[in-house]
């Protein structure tokens, strides 16, 4: 039952994208549930993997391979406990400001076949009349500032920021560590040429549609953007944990194997469940991957984990009901299925992307796929002492959303 837990938990998924993309199955999760109940008894429920996962962090399986001490508590301890609840928010306290209701906006007569195109986007961000109701943080310069890593502060509006390093750099932007000098914290600040309006716009809906989720600060929050003409620079919390990709990879460096299977259920289960959560709101982030999962750790040593980079989200409100879309993206290895048949899509290429995800936490490689009889499975072999009925069911149900 180690994903008869998290599927059936899950199966709501069906009804939630029916209201906005059709061509979803009724419930991609219902399909084997019957099957899944006769699976015996030794596989752990989600509670048991929650149970395992964190046992494993305590005995320092997981506290060897991230930015914090373990401690030495003995297991039985730990199993004994009965934890409140199996998905906790994130360690960050959400920002001391009044949340605004979200934008209403009249949706498109029409869905284009390309959500990511930037004339689309400006078109969007008009209809919005962004920032809208998102105004407070959202800072217009009259100049565009530059970020170096230095000693000295440096000022971005009317705040002062110590640059420590850079955490990472992509085509269109660079992410910096700093130290916000006047709450004393450190922050991410993400460098973006030209100036990203629109992922600041989806966080700050995200929040808004999410205000009363319990997995709210699960996503990430933009505190603070700045917005030049030519460059944008938007502020959020620093993630000392890390990606879930520098975890897997760090993981294996050091233990010379794959992540544990149960910690494999463990996080996969958080990200259907944060998912979940964003579908629920009519998003589709679009671009998930290992690198995009921030893993943080509770004061009880709970793991969780943190979805960020909502720069090529889609915000399902603006288009008609049941939009689907066209393009097809490329990002390698994180292509679904419907793309690769050159079918329509929306909601599909996010569960998609969580099978990728969790192909890599498993196996340590990139998901291949293969198509016979019409059905898509991945090339890679499960080992023995491997859950294979499980996994089975899991890639073919995120692999096959649609019939034909």
């Amino acid at each position: 039952k180690a994903l008869s837990t998290i599927l059936e938990e899950t199966k709501s998924y069906g009804s939630t994208s029916s209201s906005s993309g059709a061509t979803t199955k009724s419930s991609i999760f219902n399909n084997h549930t019957n099957k899944m109940g006769t699976i015996s008894e030794e596989h752990n429920s989600y509670l048991a993997q929650n149970l395992m996962a964190n046992a494993a962090l305590r005995s320092g399986l997981l506290g060897n391979f991230m930015d914090f001490e373990a401690p030495q508590s003995p297991l039985e301890e730990m199993t004994a406990a009965e934890p409140t609840m199996p998905m906790q928010s994130s360690p960050f306290e959400s920002p001391i400001r009044q949340i605004p209701a979200p934008a209403i906006v009249q949706p498109l007569d029409q869905a284009p076949s390309d959500p990511f195109k930037t004339s689309l986007i400006n078109l969007l961000l008009e209809r919005v009349a962004f920032p809208g109701p998102h105004v407070y943080g959202y800072i217009n310069l009259h100049y565009n500032p530059r970020i170096s890593i230095k000693k000295e502060p440096i000022n971005i509006g009317n705040e002062k920021y110590i640059v420590e390093k850079q955490l990472g750099k992509g085509t269109f932007g660079t992410v910096f560590k700093a130290l916000d000098l006047y709450k004393n914290k450190s922050v991410a600040l993400k460098y973006q040429k030209p100036p990203n309006k629109w992922e600041f716009y989806i966080c700050r809906e995200l929040l808004a549609r999410l205000a009363e989720h319990p997995l709210r600060d699960n996503f990430m929050d933009i505190s603070t953007g700045y917005f030049g003409d030519q460059v944008s620079v938007l502020v959020s919390d620093y993630m000392p944990g890390g990606s879930l990709l520098d975890l897997a990879n760090t993981y294996k460096l050091k233990s010379g194997k794959t992540m544990k299977e149960c910690l494999v259920i463990y996080f996969t289960a958080q990200m259907l469940k944060i998912v979940q959560a964003m579908h629920e709101v009519k998003v589709i982030h679009a671009d998930i991957k290992p690198d995009n999962f921030l893993v943080y750790v509770l004061p009880n040593y709970t793991v969780g984990l943190q979805l960020i980079d909502f720069g090529c989200s889609i915000d399902m409100t603006l288009f008609p009901n049941n939009a689907t879309f066209t393009r097809r993206v490329t990002t390698e290895d994180f292509i679904c299925c419907e793309m690769l048949d050159g079918r329509p899509w929306n909601y599909h290429t996010d569960l998609f992307c969580i099978a990728a995800t969790t192909h890599v936490l498993l196996f340590d490689t990139y998901i291949k796929l293969r198509k016979q009889d019409g059905l898509w499975s991945i090339t890679q072999r499960f080992a023995r002492y491997m859950k294979a009925d499980l996994w089975s069911i899991f890639f073919s149900d995120l692999l096959n959303q649609q019939s034909g």
